[in-house]
């Protein structure tokens, strides 16, 4: 089974986490990190949703970055979403990590 592990702490855990799965790779000598970004809009739970008198949500639910990362060779995954204004440093970080 695979498992989807969430980082509720952020971004910072996420980069830790994508850290080791490059130091990994890197110990083994092989396999790959497979890291996707995607800006979507977080679904907000039903218990949290804010409803106008129509029946409309009207949580003020703005977009986010949702990144994911898994390694070829296990089944681990993780994800986490990031602010948008924080999107470029976030990115400029994994890549810095892909290039080392």
């Amino acid at each position: 089974s695979i498992q989807m592990v969430y980082l509720d702490d952020g971004p910072e855990s996420f980069l830790l986490e994508l850290r080791k799965f490059y130091d990994i790779c890197q110990q083994r000598g092989a396999g790959s990190v497979y890291v996707t970004m995607k800006v979507l809009q977080p679904r907000v739970p039903r218990k949290l949703q804010v409803k106008d008198e129509s029946g409309k949500v009207i949580n003020d639910n703005e977009k986010k970055l949702l990144a994911r990362a898994k390694l070829s060779f296990n089944r681990r995954k993780i994800s986490t979403w990031v602010d948008l204004k924080e999107t470029d440093k976030f990115k400029e970080i994994v890549a810095e990590m892909r290039n080392d």
